[in-house]
């Protein structure tokens, strides 16, 4: 939610200190509810399946980054960490 919004405001440092601040309070609100359900028995399984599930996001974003302003280094010009060719 935060980045996305970002890009469009990022000249005005208040509305940018505003719109983190409002996402934290989101996300914060949302991770109350959830522990607050009492009808989930398996947490620690969703928890755990949850945080395997984003390293493995996060390790692809990070070595297949897709071509997108998001992802591009400005200092190397390049996309994702190894972006070379392997030859056969």
């Amino acid at each position: 939610m935060y980045l996305p919004i970002f890009y469009n405001f990022t000249e005005n440092m208040i509305i940018t200190f505003i719109i983190l601040f409002i996402s934290i309070l989101i996300t914060n609100y949302i991770g109350y509810r959830i522990l607050k359900l009492n009808r989930i028995n398996y947490q620690k399984e969703v928890s755990i399946a949850f945080i395997i599930v984003t390293y493995i996001i996060m390790a692809i974003l990070t070595f297949k980054a897709p071509h997108k302003d998001l992802f591009f280094d400005s200092k190397n010009e390049k996309y994702g960490v190894n972006d070379y060719l392997i030859k056969d």
